[in-house]
């Protein structure tokens, strides 16, 4: 196996409910973190770390929400799903502690879902079907809405 000299992590969308991400760890890195956490590296709980960064400027701290994935041993990529559409995440992957506190080794960009065609097609139906109700003014589509209908006798 080649040794890795640069950490790093890299996050991308796949679909607007999925993302993949792969990482490599040194081993400088981790010999540092061993003799840092005094434990052996392959006892060290792995663990992949999803920050939902939609519309900030994250300092690590300050994200609007995150979940915690478990990694097995040996583990170099993630798929990430059931994520939200139109978010922007990032990942840490890390270890936790002995005493549960989560400590960051390496940091991903951002990656941004796109919008789900879905919900475009039920927020539409929802405003089409309040303003047929009379709870809501004319969808903004209707504007320039044209048809041509036939009858027949």
């Amino acid at each position: 196996m080649k040794e890795t000299k640069v950490d790093k992590c890299v996050l991308m969308t796949q679909s607007p409910y999925i993302l993949y991400c792969y990482w490599e760890i040194s081993n400088r890195k981790k010999i540092l973190l061993e003799q840092h956490l005094n434990g052996k590296w392959n006892n060290l709980q792995k663990v992949l770390r999803l920050y939902d960064i939609t519309a900030i400027h994250f300092n690590g701290h300050n994200a609007h929400r995150y979940v915690d994935y478990p990694l097995f041993e040996h583990c170099l990529e993630y798929f990430l799903k059931e994520v939200t559409p139109h978010r922007t995440y990032c990942v840490d992957v890390g270890v936790e502690t002995k005493s549960g506190v989560f400590f960051s080794i390496v940091r991903s960009n951002s990656a941004a879902t796109p919008k789900s065609l879905q919900a475009e097609v039920a927020s539409e139906n929802h405003s089409y079907s309040k303003w047929i109700e009379g709870q809501q003014k004319a969808p903004q589509w209707l504007e320039g809405y044209s048809s041509y209908t036939y009858y027949e006798k």
